[in-house]
């Protein structure tokens, strides 16, 4: 009944040059093979399904959709990431050359109310189960809605970073292993 998300978070800091991207494309060779055949996989599937749904006779109920398979992902937002965590129990792992690309995309399309995309990412180190209801859609379950992020910064981003709070006591900045 006790589980530990296998994810971490982890930021390289270094100067810009210093070399963070040449490191993190090296460690994310092996990992990035089986992602690109689980999206080539992903691929084939659906295009069988939209064939399959094309022939499918007027009247009759369409073949189920199939799971998305991918485990990485680099441009997506908070409900994005939920429908892809719901076709991925085993959670994605976030990665970003640059640490505040993704603190750039939180709340990008709140209209200025902000917040939200923060506090589900808190939760998303803690790999729990989360549903989300809205109005017009379905209720999703999503049971390890676990997230793991790998990127880059430059010490004197992070240091502005923390100096205007972005690093608050929330925790956020605390869940990085920085190296």
């Amino acid at each position: 009944s006790w589980r530990v998300p296998p994810f971490q978070w982890g930021a390289l800091v270094d100067v810009s040059g210093g070399g963070k991207s040449p490191v993190m494309s090296a460690a994310s060779k092996g990992p990035d093979a089986i992602y690109n055949e689980m999206v080539q996989a992903s691929r084939r599937e659906f295009n069988k399904w939209v064939k399959a749904c094309d022939e499918t006779p007027k009247g009759e109920s369409m073949p189920p959709k199939p799971a998305w398979r991918q485990r990485k992902a680099s441009d997506t937002t908070i409900e994005a990431l939920g429908h892809l965590l719901s076709d991925n129990p085993e959670g994605v792992n976030l990665v970003f050359d640059e640490l505040t690309e993704w603190i750039g995309r939180m709340d990008a399309y709140t209209a200025g109310q902000g917040g939200k995309d923060r506090a589900v990412y808190l939760s998303a180190w803690n790999g729990e189960q989360v549903t989300v209801n809205r109005a017009s859609k379905p209720a999703m379950v999503i049971d390890n809605f676990s997230v793991g992020i790998l990127a880059g910064i430059q010490p004197e981003k992070l240091a502005a970073m923390l100096k205007k709070g972005q690093g608050s006591s929330d925790g956020l900045f605390q869940r990085f292993m920085v190296y």
